[in-house]
């Protein structure tokens, strides 16, 4: 059989890579649990929310741990365009999500458990960086059909579901930049919860998409359906069980249930989808098939 080592080093530095970025994913998640339940250890309480740890201790794991998140959701390729668009929109809202902070609400602040005082002025020079650059990005995303850089790094760029993905994403950054601009302390107000929701959203579309995409791999695509219709009926019950006053701290539990799900799914979807499947035949520089040790069919023996 003939084969081309280089091309077959190249795959399995590509698999490699792919797991090691899906372990460093999990392992961040696993960092901000880990600093959460010492905080829960340490003061025998659940704050209401993920996002309130903000103001504890846990402070700068929980804006460190965001950061790299929406980092690797950018860096992470989707498989096809609209779900690499999706991806990138989760990590930029990750971001914001870190650096502009849940409201306080009404709770007296614990000075030895909480930081009291943070500058709107610091969070809005952090936002104002956030939205430089993903605006940077976007023109780069727009730029590269033009340039004719429609291969590697932005291989969906020619995709039309994508392109419709990206004019909603820059629709909705554009909304961003203006409430920003016009309505800054409404933007600081709400705008932790509005990207943490979209966040989410775009998270269970991503398991959505997958599931849309498994073809005729049957057992594979309920595999897909069925982590999104337990964490669905997960969030639905926990949701009604808080509005009834029947569960204490349920949007914390909330948070937690999506946050979970999607590591689950993280970890799984490779097994499951990916590294069961046979690796692609090896090709020549000129793209043609190189031929195997397989043995002569009997068209091939009779010259048909």
């Amino acid at each position: 059989m003939t084969t081309d080592p280089t091309a077959t080093g190249a795959r399995q530095l590509v698999r490699r890579t792919d797991l090691y970025l899906r372990l460093g994913m999990v392992l961040l998640v696993l960092l901000l649990a880990a600093a959460i339940t010492l905080e829960w250890l340490r003061y025998g309480s659940l704050l209401d929310s993920v996002s309130a740890y903000y103001y504890t201790p846990a402070h700068a794991v929980f804006i460190a741990c965001l950061c790299s998140l929406g980092s690797c959701l950018i860096i992470y390729p989707g498989r096809t365009g609209f779900e690499d668009v999706t991806l990138n929109a989760a990590g930029f809202l990750a971001f914001l999500v870190a650096f502009v902070p849940t409201s306080r609400g009404e709770a007296e602040c614990d000075p030895h458990r909480a930081f009291c005082d943070i500058p709107s002025s610091t969070i809005a020079a952090n936002v104002a960086a956030v939205l430089f650059v993903g605006g940077l990005g976007l023109v780069v995303a727009y730029l590269a059909p033009i340039l004719g850089t429609t291969r590697g790094v932005l291989a969906h760029a020619g995709d039309r579901h994508a392109r419709i993905a990206l004019h909603v994403l820059t629709i909705g950054y554009v909304l961003l930049v203006v409430c920003f601009l016009a309505e800054r302390a409404t933007f600081l107000r709400m705008g932790h919860g509005w990207s943490a929701l979209v966040l989410f959203v775009g998270l269970i579309i991503v398991i959505v998409n997958s599931g849309l995409h498994l073809g005729r791999q049957g057992g594979k695509r309920v595999w897909y359906w069925g982590i999104l219709a337990l964490a669905l009926l997960a969030m639905a019950t926990v949701w009604i069980a808080g509005k009834r006053g029947a569960m204490e701290h349920w949007v914390f539990v909330e948070e937690s249930i999506v946050i979970a799900g999607f590591t689950f799914y993280w970890i799984t979807q490779k097994v499951a989808e990916v590294w069961a499947e046979p690796d692609p035949e090896p090709e020549t520089e000129a793209g043609d098939r190189v031929l195997t040790s397989r043995p002569p069919r009997r068209h091939d023996i009779l010259g048909g």
